[in-house]
């Protein structure tokens, strides 16, 4: 019962302010669009910040490299561009 509250209080706020969506995806096409800049810097810190927002706190260590299962709309991307034709 309580879910289908929650469920209807989302839909009523989505109802009042369409667009309250926009700005979080907004960030979100911007903090991707910026990931292969940032993987060519050497800021470790900025590498980080970047690793914690694809991956959450799901990110482990191994053999010196960063493993993970990145979030859902990071996944989709990841996803994307595997199958995207490389372009010359």
């Amino acid at each position: 019962m309580g879910e289908r509250r929650t469920i209807e209080e989302k839909i009523v706020r989505l109802e009042r302010a369409p667009a309250a969506w926009v700005e979080p995806v907004r960030d979100w096409i911007e903090t991707a669009s910026t990931l292969d800049e940032i993987a060519q810097k050497e800021d470790l810190l900025l590498k980080k910040s970047s690793l914690q927002k694809i991956f959450g706190l799901n990110l482990s260590i191994h053999a010196r490299e960063a493993r993970g299962n990145p979030i859902p709309p990071y996944a989709a991307l990841r996803a994307a561009k595997i199958s995207a034709p490389k372009s010359s």
